[in-house]
């Protein structure tokens, strides 16, 4: 669209204002135009267009008709909103942490004596389900139940879990109970990955 012409109707070349200082009428440049004020009477530019775009005056008359009672009063507000935000954050992280510990005492509570003791040292503990697979359910909820073969050997990982709003100690107690009760319907539905170098975690079957 074109910026001028000598009828103000913006019939000039848009190339030709940009480029030059006498394709129209237009008393200044374009880049006159954006950092001094204009003294021409075809333009309708009227104040120098950087202070227009910095300036915290310049903007709707919402904002520059306010008086320091009223910005004191949007200012009272924003802060007000900031505090209700923080408090219901700090609101939500305080259940969440209390989730946490109900889940993990419920953990703890379901675990047997062999099972705890390995929990409270190396934060994992190992399952054996009625086939006598033996599997080791790691602190997590992502890939976390390690399938170990009769040398004691890791061979693959499984991943089967609830939703991601469960506590991690839920959920291990729900794939412990899921192994040692239907085991073949855990391994129906977890997910298989694959491991790096093979690691002996458990003393070999005989």
């Amino acid at each position: 669209m074109p910026y001028c012409s000598d009828t103000g109707t913006g019939s000039a070349n848009t190339w030709q204002y940009w480029m030059t200082t006498t394709a129209n009428s237009c008393t200044t440049d374009v880049n006159e135009t954006w950092i001094t004020w204009s003294t021409s009477s075809t333009t309708t530019i009227s104040t120098d267009v950087w202070i227009n775009w910095t300036s915290t005056a310049y903007t709707s008359s919402a904002y520059s008709d306010r008086t320091p009672k009223q910005a004191a009063e949007d200012e009272q507000r924003r802060l007000e909103r900031v505090a209700r935000e923080q408090e219901r954050i700090a609101k939500e992280l305080a259940e969440r942490e209390a989730a946490v510990k109900r889940a993990e005492e419920l953990l703890i509570g379901a675990l047997k004596p062999e099972q705890l003791a390995e929990y409270k040292e190396k934060k994992h503990f190992t399952v054996v389900g009625r086939s006598g697979g033996r599997y080791r359910i790691r602190h997590g909820r992502v890939a976390n139940v390690d399938v170990i073969d009769r040398e004691g050997f890791v061979i693959h990982r499984l991943c089967a879990h609830p939703i991601e709003t469960v506590p991690n100690h839920d959920t291990m107690l729900a794939q412990k109970l899921h192994l040692e009760h239907l085991e073949e319907d855990f391994l129906k539905i977890a997910n298989r990955h694959p491991i790096g170098a093979r690691e002996q975690v458990l003393p070999a079957l005989h």
